[in-house]
């Protein structure tokens, strides 16, 4: 990456770096990259770099959220190897960044936020309703109106045996780097935490493998 490196440095010293070379230099770093799922780690890395409209009055006019990341990517199935970095990479490469350009081009962008929330099981299923909305509740608190709009975001609540679980599974949510609120039940011993929420974030298909897949949604009986 050390040509593209410097050739990064010369566009940003002239001030010429513009949205297509933003996306052509996150699809190089994906081929590139040790994973094997390249399109993960080029949709990772993309929507860390374009960030969606949320303005109400632009939305209500018609843009889409990613259509910045659209127009862009769209803007480099013309440049061909006029693209950031294309001329520079080997002929596999080139190969290998048409054909994940192509299915980018195919994806359907969408600004997706889910929150996640764990609830002990080991209370009446009246609790657990309860519980619940407390922490709900919480989380509605620390959350700014102008970050997330509660009509669209999408709640997932999984359920947890019991107390030792959910310490368990909090900590295992911070250790991938997600900030959490909690909730502790003062009528419970020792102010035990009967449920926390993952504050909201963008929905990664990768993320949820390696931290919900083997979960199980709340089911109060």
């Amino acid at each position: 990456m050390n040509d593209l490196d410097t050739q990064w440095k010369s566009l940003a010293a002239d001030k010429k770096i513009d949205s297509g070379d933003i996306a052509s230099r996150a699809i190089i770093r994906s081929i590139r990259a040790r994973s094997n799922d390249k399109l993960e780690v080029a949709k990772g890395l993309l929507l860390k770099a374009f960030s969606p409209i949320i303005n109400r009055n632009k939305l209500n006019s018609g843009l889409r959220p990613f259509q910045g990341l659209e127009s862009s990517l769209a803007k480099l199935s013309w440049r061909g190897s006029d693209a950031f970095g294309f001329a520079s990479i080997s002929e596999a490469e080139q190969a290998e960044y048409k054909s994940l350009l192509g299915k980018l081009l195919k994806e359907k962008w969408e600004d997706t936020t889910y929150t996640y929330i764990f609830t002990r099981q080991d209370l009446t299923p009246e609790q657990q309703l309860v519980q619940t909305a407390h922490c709900t509740m919480v989380l509605g608190q620390k959350v700014e109106r102008w970050q997330h709009d509660a009509s669209d975001l999408h709640f997932v609540i999984f359920g947890v045996p019991d107390h030792d679980r959910l310490i368990e599974k909090l900590a295992q949510v911070e250790a991938a780097g997600i900030s959490t609120v909690s909730f502790e039940e003062s009528d419970l011993k020792s102010d035990q935490m009967t449920s926390f929420a993952c504050q909201p974030t963008r929905k990664s298909e990768a993320r949820r493998k390696r931290l919900f897949d083997n979960d199980r949604l709340l089911m109060i009986k």
